[in-house]
């Protein structure tokens, strides 16, 4: 764009087509060899638990947020017309695991939930 010298304001995040959670995990689950399953949590016990909407665990946004509808519906169709593309989603998920795993093993994430927590929160979670 800049080459080209077009200008203006566009949105451009990502991806182009619509992205669930379950999507991201699944394709996060294919691109990383590491066996793993998922749990499924819902917002109210999360919320009860007081786990942190984005920040403590990434993209969730609880769906009684009055400011959350359309959070993630940004319309980039201006940036996508003037020639936007997007890398493959297990190449961006690939490069930030090996990007990830470069950092000090005592790296303080500003993002992200404690280990004790998550297992306390999955354990309640299977234990109800």
């Amino acid at each position: 764009m800049a080459a080209g010298r077009v200008t203006g304001i566009f949105n451009a995040t990502g991806p182009d087509t619509p992205l669930t959670m379950g999507g991201l995990l699944s394709a996060c689950q294919k691109a990383i060899p590491t066996p793993s399953s998922l749990t499924w949590v819902d917002d109210d016990f999360l919320l009860a638990k007081e786990v942190g909407p984005w920040m403590e665990l990434p993209l969730w946004i609880p769906a009684s947020d009055k400011d959350a509808p359309g959070f993630s519906a940004i319309d980039c169709n201006r940036a996508f017309d003037a020639g936007l593309t997007f890398r493959p989603l297990h190449e961006t998920i690939q490069d930030t695991l090996a990007w990830a795993l470069q950092r000090d093993p005592d790296w303080k994430w500003r993002a992200g939930m404690e280990a004790a927590k998550e297992t306390a929160v999955l354990q309640a979670w299977h234990n109800r």
